[in-house]
């Protein structure tokens, strides 16, 4: 129950920046490693395999913008200000890497 009620909150914009920024960004970060790999993997099969490592890169793109919503709407929710700008230059250049890479 306690971590429906997180999400409810992290995606409403509620939760404090940390819980949203360690709690969510961590599993995040090895899911989408995960899929960077499996990708790269299996465009190393052959050709009967195509397009499912470009479906891998999808999904990581995706896992990583099912984390930037909430993060990016808790940003404020910081105790210093300074916090805000430099949670969203994150998270911006970490969607361009994860569209480029």
């Amino acid at each position: 129950m306690a971590l429906k009620v997180l999400l409810s909150r992290a995606f409403r914009g509620e939760e404090r920046l940390w819980k949203v920024w360690w709690g969510g960004g961590i599993p995040a970060a090895l899911i989408t490693a995960a899929l960077a790999v499996a990708a790269e993997r299996v465009r190393g099969l052959g050709a009967w395999a195509w397009g499912w490592g470009d479906a891998c890169d999808a999904a990581r793109l995706l896992v990583y913008l099912a984390w930037l919503v909430p993060a990016w709407r808790c940003s404020k929710n910081v105790e210093h200000a300074a916090w805000t700008p430099l949670a969203r230059v994150a998270l911006a250049a970490g969607l361009v890497a994860s569209a480029m890479f």
